[in-house]
């Protein structure tokens, strides 16, 4: 019975556990459960090992599993069809922003707020009258990450860039104050200071939090962008949030 209501898009609360996930690299299907978060700390680097935070499985995350299951087999297949088409003409990213099909799930709001310090005491009191907080996400994406960023993450004033057209359209629908299609971040900076407003900032001081998300393996030149980001940060405090996709396997859309 569980089976048909998932094939209908309709499964039962607490079905969670019961899903099923196909891996992108090997095709292996797994349960929820079997998608291990733990990680080989013993053979981590010193200096990592004690910076080391590991994340957890949380709500958010099993919400956005199920609700990736709650639409019926035949809307998920008539999808799959329409990309694998689509797919003739643009690349899977495109196609996938062209059907909607473009939303992630790397982390939570809450998972931000814990590997930024985001959350404060409340007898904490602030020293200084406080300055807004500036974040640029690398290819962002539809930008569903980017607003979990925003919220987690407390900042003020969000840039965006990606290389696809069509995600470019479905960022902008989204209220972030600035937008760049474009597949170099050196033009960033410029981008800010057209803007204008709390952007402005970014090309004078530097970002608070920048965040490279599945991206790395996508570029043609990775040190290249890591060092572009660097001059990006603010030099007092800036942050790089760098999420890498294992086994590392670079493949350049085109």
């Amino acid at each position: 019975m569980e089976r048909v209501r998932v094939w209908a898009g309709m499964p039962s609360e607490g079905a969670v556990e019961r899903l099923s996930v196909i891996c992108a690299h090997c095709n292996a299907e797994l349960t929820p459960s079997q998608m291990d978060y733990a990680c080989a700390e013993l053979r981590l680097l010193p200096e990592l090992r004690e910076k080391f935070r590991a994340l957890t499985r949380d709500a958010a995350t099993d919400a956005f599993l199920m609700r990736a299951s709650r639409r019926p087999y035949l809307v998920n297949w008539g999808q799959a069809a329409a990309c694998t088409l689509l797919r003739k003409f643009m690349s899977l990213t495109d196609a996938n922003a062209v059907l909607g099909r473009g939303k992630m799930h790397v982390l939570s709001e809450a998972h931000v707020a814990d590997l930024l310090g985001a959350r404060k005491k409340k007898n904490e009191a602030a020293a200084a009258p406080p300055t807004e907080k500036l974040l640029l996400d690398v290819g962002a994406g539809e930008g569903e990450v980017t607003e979990k960023f925003r919220t987690g993450g407390g900042f003020d004033v969000v840039v965006a860039t990606e290389a696809s057209a069509p995600m470019v359209r479905r960022l902008r629908q989204k209220a972030f104050d600035v937008v760049l299609e474009s597949t170099d971040v050196s033009t960033v900076t410029r981008a800010c200071a057209e803007a204008g407003g709390g952007a402005a900032r970014a090309s004078e001081d530097g970002f608070d939090c920048v965040a490279l998300l599945n991206v790395l393996d996508r570029c043609d030149a990775p040190r290249t962008l890591l060092r572009q980001l660097r001059e990006l940060l603010k030099d007092d405090g800036g942050v790089l949030v760098l999420a890498v996709v294992l086994p590392f396997r670079p493949f350049v859309e085109d």
